[in-house]
């Protein structure tokens, strides 16, 4: 009877705990600014990390382990010069590969400052932050493109 119990609370706890997400971002952000037709638009890359946790090992004979696993997907966003946002030019430009790991304790216990560990080293997220902004550069060079074509198309309609 007190075995069945401990299951039923193990599973639910692990269940509950591997539905949350905890979002968190880092304070790396890659900034740059590229000018089409005379105007200038103002680009930031940042990193978009979601975690979610799962507890393993309750029981009696074996010890508490969170488990992690992270996404990273590297986000765009678009402004002016006043800082109005481009919602047409904002949007995920790569996604990371996945990291996951596991910590000896309960999850609960992880704190705010753990974080690091999730979406990597900051020299590492400035390296990929780069490295999608140079990637894509072609892309959004074709999205000015289409979206140039698509006001002139507009005007000569009116």
């Amino acid at each position: 009877m007190i075995r069945r119990k401990f299951r039923v609370k193990a599973v639910f706890i692990s269940t509950a705990l591997g539905l949350l997400a905890t979002p968190a971002s880092a304070e790396v952000i890659h900034r740059a600014s590229v000018v089409h037709e005379g105007r200038t638009i103002n680009l930031s890359y940042e990193p978009k990390v979601e975690t979610s946790l799962r507890q393993a090992g309750i029981g009696p004979r074996t010890p508490a382990i969170c488990l992690w696993k992270s996404r990273i997907a590297i986000h765009r966003a678009a402004a002016t010069p006043e800082g109005e946002p481009i919602a047409a030019l904002s949007r995920v430009v790569e996604e990371m590969p996945l990291r996951n790991g596991s910590r000896r304790g309960h999850c609960s216990t992880l704190q705010a400052g753990q974080s690091a560990e999730f979406q990597g080293s900051p020299e590492e997220l400035r390296k990929h932050l780069t490295q999608a902004a140079g990637s894509d550069a072609l892309a959004l060079r074709r999205e000015l493109r289409d979206l140039a074509l698509l006001s002139a198309e507009e005007v000569q309609k009116q």
